[in-house]
């Protein structure tokens, strides 16, 4: 048996499928019928899980790349890093033309990073894009394209997100602590416009 929360329990049968007992009064429970558990189930970091026919269906990090492109309509509108990403050296994500760099560094003990200052450059920012860091918890990312719902994804400690392009909204699943990094000066709302968004019964995560 693995716990899940202070009122139900799983069974693991395998990692891909677990099954749900006492689920009433579980405060993972979620009015749309989705139902959120953490990230030491079954060993892996959960994407999702969703009630269909009395079973727990999840996706979790190990079936995704350690960094992922999120594409709509054969744009990037986002780049999530996983906190299972640690390739050596350096290595850049985003392409010399962004506003917003961002990239992973992983050295042995002992390297030395050579000291420095940056340089005065003129630049130029059109729009926003922020990078999310993932320091506890639990955080849905809702991604729309012309405001209209394409799909979503679920970070947990430890994973990084830099949004692109597109809307983009957000539900806490568990009690979260996250550092937001996007460019200044800072502009109020005048880089942002806020819109209804309408969610379907059933999120993709695909």
């Amino acid at each position: 048996m693995v716990a899940v929360g202070p009122s139900f329990e799983v069974r693991r049968s395998r990692v891909e499928k677990v099954e749900l007992r006492d689920l009433s009064q579980s405060k993972y429970a979620n009015p749309s019928g989705k139902w959120y558990i953490p990230s030491d189930v079954a060993g892996a970091l959960l994407l999702r899980a969703q009630i269909q026919d009395g079973s727990l269906e999840m996706l979790d990090r190990s079936n995704r790349s350690a960094v992922e492109e999120v594409q709509i309509d054969g744009e990037l509108c986002a780049i999530i890093i996983s906190a299972q990403h640690d390739d050596p050296g350096i290595q850049f994500f985003t392409p010399n033309e962004y506003s917003q760099q961002i990239a992973s560094m992983s050295y042995p003990s002992g390297k030395v990073i050579p000291a420095h200052t940056h340089n005065p450059v003129r630049r130029e920012v059109f729009y926003t894009q922020e990078a999310l860091f993932i320091r506890k918890g639990r955080l849905r990312v809702d991604f729309y394209s012309q405001e209209q719902y394409r799909t979503s994804r679920v970070l947990g400690a430890g994973d990084v997100v830099l949004l692109i392009r597109g809307g983009h909204g957000f539900e806490v699943l568990e009690d979260l602590n996250m550092v937001e990094v996007k460019q200044g000066p800072y502009a109020g709302d005048k880089d942002k416009t806020r819109f209804s968004a309408v969610l379907p019964s059933k999120l993709k995560f695909d």
